[in-house]
């Protein structure tokens, strides 16, 4: 698991929409492909909702969490964490 922003060299030209075309928020997770945008993950105990898609370059089961501040998203770092799909 990682962290990004809305940073537009982390994402496209529209770095506040997600694939999905909602808008970045708290709570806003990239999710491998195979899971429905919607699809609700509970990491840590807080709850996550797929709205975004990690690059097809990361395949198995990388998430990558939104962070509003880019020193919020170094410090997160890379973690090996449980995840929960509760759809």
């Amino acid at each position: 698991m990682s962290a990004y922003t809305s940073d537009i060299a982390e994402t496209d030209d529209t770095p506040f929409t997600t694939a999905s075309g909602a808008r970045t928020e708290h709570g806003v997770i990239a999710c491998p492909r195979k899971y429905d945008f919607g699809t609700q993950v509970k990491i840590k105990g807080e709850i996550y909702t797929c709205e975004d898609r990690m690059n097809i370059r990361y395949d198995g089961e990388h998430f990558d969490i939104w962070m509003e501040h880019k020193t919020d998203a170094y410090n997160w770092g890379r973690r090996l964490i449980e995840v929960k799909i509760i759809k």
